[in-house]
Protein backbone atom coordinates (compact mmCIF):
# COMPACT_ATOMS: atom_id res chain seq x y z
CA UNK A 1 0.00 0.00 0.00
CA UNK A 2 2.73 2.44 1.03
CA UNK A 3 4.62 1.87 -2.21
CA UNK A 4 1.46 2.48 -4.22
CA UNK A 5 0.75 5.71 -2.35
CA UNK A 6 4.34 6.91 -2.83
CA UNK A 7 4.16 6.07 -6.54
CA UNK A 8 0.92 8.04 -6.88
CA UNK A 9 2.39 11.04 -5.07
CA UNK A 10 5.50 10.93 -7.24
CA UNK A 11 3.40 10.81 -10.41
CA UNK A 12 1.32 13.77 -9.23
CA UNK A 13 4.47 15.75 -8.37
CA UNK A 14 5.91 15.12 -11.82
CA UNK A 15 2.65 16.17 -13.48
CA UNK A 16 2.36 19.39 -11.50
CA UNK A 17 6.00 20.17 -12.07
CA UNK A 18 5.49 20.46 -15.84
CA UNK A 19 2.58 22.87 -15.66
CA UNK A 20 2.25 26.65 -15.52
CA UNK A 21 0.05 27.65 -12.62
CA UNK A 22 -2.39 30.46 -13.27
CA UNK A 23 -4.95 32.55 -11.44
CA UNK A 24 -7.47 35.11 -12.57
CA UNK A 25 -6.81 38.32 -10.70
CA UNK A 26 -9.57 40.90 -10.62
CA UNK A 27 -7.82 43.32 -8.28
CA UNK A 28 -4.30 43.79 -7.10
CA UNK A 29 -2.45 46.54 -5.24
CA UNK A 30 0.33 46.54 -7.84
CA UNK A 31 -1.79 47.21 -10.94
CA UNK A 32 0.13 49.11 -13.63
CA UNK A 33 0.19 52.86 -13.03
CA UNK A 34 0.64 53.61 -16.75
CA UNK A 35 4.29 54.62 -16.52
CA UNK A 36 7.19 53.08 -18.45
CA UNK A 37 10.50 51.93 -16.97
CA UNK A 38 13.44 51.34 -19.34
CA UNK A 39 16.20 51.87 -16.79
CA UNK A 40 16.99 48.14 -16.79
CA UNK A 41 17.77 48.35 -20.51
CA UNK A 42 19.94 51.45 -20.15
CA UNK A 43 21.98 49.68 -17.47
CA UNK A 44 22.51 46.53 -19.56
CA UNK A 45 22.68 47.51 -23.24
CA UNK A 46 26.44 48.13 -23.21
CA UNK A 47 27.33 44.85 -21.49
CA UNK A 48 29.49 42.84 -23.86
CA UNK A 49 28.76 39.47 -22.23
CA UNK A 50 25.44 37.62 -22.42
CA UNK A 51 22.57 39.89 -21.49
CA UNK A 52 20.50 38.04 -18.88
CA UNK A 53 17.95 40.47 -17.45
CA UNK A 54 15.24 40.04 -14.82
CA UNK A 55 12.16 42.24 -14.76
CA UNK A 56 9.47 42.20 -12.09
CA UNK A 57 7.01 45.08 -12.64
CA UNK A 58 4.36 46.08 -15.13
CA UNK A 59 6.30 49.30 -15.71
CA UNK A 60 9.37 47.31 -16.78
CA UNK A 61 7.34 45.08 -19.12
CA UNK A 62 5.78 48.23 -20.58
CA UNK A 63 9.36 49.42 -21.07
CA UNK A 64 10.07 46.28 -23.09
CA UNK A 65 7.11 47.18 -25.31
CA UNK A 66 8.24 50.80 -25.66
CA UNK A 67 11.77 49.77 -26.63
CA UNK A 68 10.36 47.33 -29.17
CA UNK A 69 8.42 50.19 -30.75
CA UNK A 70 11.73 52.04 -31.09
CA UNK A 71 13.25 49.12 -33.01
CA UNK A 72 15.03 47.23 -30.23
CA UNK A 73 14.60 43.50 -31.04
CA UNK A 74 16.47 42.05 -28.02
CA UNK A 75 18.32 39.58 -30.20
CA UNK A 76 20.71 37.63 -27.96
CA UNK A 77 18.97 38.75 -24.76
CA UNK A 78 17.31 36.53 -22.16
CA UNK A 79 14.60 38.33 -20.22
CA UNK A 80 13.16 36.55 -17.18
CA UNK A 81 9.96 37.53 -15.39
CA UNK A 82 10.41 37.43 -11.63
CA UNK A 83 6.90 38.27 -10.41
CA UNK A 84 3.23 38.13 -11.36
CA UNK A 85 2.23 41.28 -13.26
CA UNK A 86 -1.15 43.03 -13.35
CA UNK A 87 -1.96 45.58 -16.05
CA UNK A 88 -5.59 46.19 -15.20
CA UNK A 89 -7.94 45.36 -12.36
CA UNK A 90 -11.38 43.98 -13.03
CA UNK A 91 -12.76 41.12 -15.08
CA UNK A 92 -11.73 40.82 -18.74
CA UNK A 93 -15.25 39.62 -19.59
CA UNK A 94 -16.37 43.26 -19.23
CA UNK A 95 -13.45 44.89 -21.07
CA UNK A 96 -15.11 44.87 -24.51
CA UNK A 97 -17.94 47.14 -23.35
CA UNK A 98 -16.26 48.82 -20.38
CA UNK A 99 -12.66 49.58 -21.28
CA UNK A 100 -10.20 49.39 -18.38
CA UNK A 101 -7.74 52.16 -17.56
CA UNK A 102 -4.70 50.80 -19.38
CA UNK A 103 -4.16 49.70 -22.99
CA UNK A 104 -1.41 47.22 -23.82
CA UNK A 105 0.87 47.85 -26.78
CA UNK A 106 2.15 44.51 -28.15
CA UNK A 107 5.93 44.02 -28.18
CA UNK A 108 6.39 44.64 -31.91
CA UNK A 109 9.22 42.31 -33.02
CA UNK A 110 11.01 40.13 -30.49
CA UNK A 111 14.12 38.06 -31.28
CA UNK A 112 15.30 37.10 -27.81
CA UNK A 113 14.28 34.66 -25.08
CA UNK A 114 11.45 35.50 -22.70
CA UNK A 115 11.12 33.20 -19.69
CA UNK A 116 8.06 33.79 -17.53
CA UNK A 117 9.42 31.41 -14.87
CA UNK A 118 5.87 30.23 -14.12
CA UNK A 119 4.46 33.72 -13.52
CA UNK A 120 1.28 35.29 -14.87
CA UNK A 121 0.64 38.46 -16.84
CA UNK A 122 -2.89 39.56 -16.07
CA UNK A 123 -5.23 42.25 -17.34
CA UNK A 124 -3.81 42.94 -20.80
CA UNK A 125 -6.26 44.96 -22.90
CA UNK A 126 -6.09 45.82 -26.60
CA UNK A 127 -9.09 46.78 -28.71
CA UNK A 128 -8.57 48.17 -32.22
CA UNK A 129 -10.06 46.14 -35.06
CA UNK A 130 -8.00 48.08 -37.61
CA UNK A 131 -4.77 46.61 -36.24
CA UNK A 132 -2.96 43.32 -36.78
CA UNK A 133 -0.11 41.36 -35.15
CA UNK A 134 -1.62 41.58 -31.70
CA UNK A 135 -0.89 39.67 -28.50
CA UNK A 136 1.64 39.88 -25.70
CA UNK A 137 4.07 39.96 -28.64
CA UNK A 138 3.31 41.19 -32.14
CA UNK A 139 5.82 38.99 -33.98
CA UNK A 140 8.35 36.44 -32.72
CA UNK A 141 11.40 36.06 -34.98
CA UNK A 142 13.91 33.32 -34.08
CA UNK A 143 12.67 33.78 -30.52
CA UNK A 144 11.80 31.67 -27.49
CA UNK A 145 8.87 32.34 -25.17
CA UNK A 146 8.27 29.92 -22.33
CA UNK A 147 6.75 29.33 -18.88
CA UNK A 148 4.29 32.22 -18.90
CA UNK A 149 0.53 32.59 -18.55
CA UNK A 150 -1.54 35.42 -20.02
CA UNK A 151 -4.76 35.50 -18.01
CA UNK A 152 -7.81 37.68 -17.50
CA UNK A 153 -7.02 39.55 -20.72
CA UNK A 154 -8.88 40.86 -23.78
CA UNK A 155 -7.56 41.25 -27.33
CA UNK A 156 -9.67 42.80 -30.08
CA UNK A 157 -8.02 43.28 -33.48
CA UNK A 158 -8.28 42.59 -37.22
CA UNK A 159 -6.05 39.60 -37.96
CA UNK A 160 -2.87 37.73 -37.05
CA UNK A 161 -3.71 37.64 -33.37
CA UNK A 162 -3.02 35.28 -30.48
CA UNK A 163 -2.65 35.87 -26.75
CA UNK A 164 1.07 35.02 -26.77
CA UNK A 165 1.91 36.34 -30.25
CA UNK A 166 0.19 37.49 -33.41
CA UNK A 167 2.74 35.75 -35.63
CA UNK A 168 5.67 33.38 -35.15
CA UNK A 169 8.46 33.16 -37.74
CA UNK A 170 11.95 31.78 -38.20
CA UNK A 171 13.29 29.19 -35.79
CA UNK A 172 11.04 30.14 -32.89
CA UNK A 173 9.69 28.14 -29.94
CA UNK A 174 6.73 28.77 -27.66
CA UNK A 175 6.51 26.28 -24.81
CA UNK A 176 4.70 25.72 -21.52
CA UNK A 177 2.42 28.72 -22.00
CA UNK A 178 -1.20 29.08 -20.91
CA UNK A 179 -3.93 31.61 -21.60
CA UNK A 180 -7.61 32.03 -20.91
CA UNK A 181 -7.80 35.30 -22.85
CA UNK A 182 -10.87 36.58 -24.65
CA UNK A 183 -10.04 37.09 -28.33
CA UNK A 184 -12.22 38.97 -30.79
CA UNK A 185 -11.38 39.54 -34.47
CA UNK A 186 -13.20 41.47 -37.17
CA UNK A 187 -11.24 40.29 -40.18
CA UNK A 188 -13.17 42.03 -42.94
CA UNK A 189 -12.10 40.38 -46.20
CA UNK A 190 -8.77 39.12 -44.81
CA UNK A 191 -7.61 35.66 -43.87
CA UNK A 192 -7.83 36.07 -40.13
CA UNK A 193 -5.16 33.75 -38.75
CA UNK A 194 -6.56 33.94 -35.25
CA UNK A 195 -5.41 31.55 -32.53
CA UNK A 196 -5.53 31.19 -28.77
CA UNK A 197 -1.76 30.93 -28.34
CA UNK A 198 -0.40 32.05 -31.75
CA UNK A 199 -2.20 33.66 -34.68
CA UNK A 200 -0.08 32.94 -37.77
CA UNK A 201 2.78 30.45 -38.04
CA UNK A 202 4.86 31.59 -41.02
CA UNK A 203 7.72 29.07 -40.92
CA UNK A 204 7.96 25.29 -41.02
CA UNK A 205 10.66 25.07 -38.34
CA UNK A 206 8.81 26.71 -35.46
CA UNK A 207 7.64 24.75 -32.41
CA UNK A 208 4.63 25.25 -30.15
CA UNK A 209 4.88 22.79 -27.26
CA UNK A 210 2.95 22.04 -24.06
CA UNK A 211 0.70 25.07 -24.45
CA UNK A 212 -2.92 25.32 -23.34
CA UNK A 213 -5.69 27.70 -24.44
CA UNK A 214 -8.76 27.87 -22.23
CA UNK A 215 -10.31 31.13 -23.39
CA UNK A 216 -12.77 32.18 -26.09
CA UNK A 217 -12.34 33.22 -29.73
CA UNK A 218 -14.96 35.13 -31.70
CA UNK A 219 -14.41 35.98 -35.37
CA UNK A 220 -16.59 38.07 -37.66
CA UNK A 221 -15.86 38.44 -41.38
CA UNK A 222 -17.38 39.95 -44.49
CA UNK A 223 -16.30 36.86 -46.45
CA UNK A 224 -17.57 33.44 -45.43
CA UNK A 225 -14.36 31.83 -46.73
CA UNK A 226 -12.11 34.05 -44.67
CA UNK A 227 -11.48 34.52 -40.97
CA UNK A 228 -9.39 31.44 -40.35
CA UNK A 229 -8.98 30.26 -36.76
CA UNK A 230 -5.87 28.19 -36.10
Amino acid sequence: KISKILSALLAMTMLLGCCVFTVNAETDSAVWDGSVDTSWYSAAKNITSAKNITISTAEQLAGLSALGAEGVSFEGWTIALDADIYFNAGNAETFATNAPANTWKPIVTFKGTFDGQGHIISGLYFNDTNKDHVGLFGTLVDATVKNVSVVNSYFGAKWKMGAIAGEITGTSTVSNCYTNAIIYANTGDNDGYIGGIIGANSAANTAIEKCWFDGTITVTSSNANKGKVV
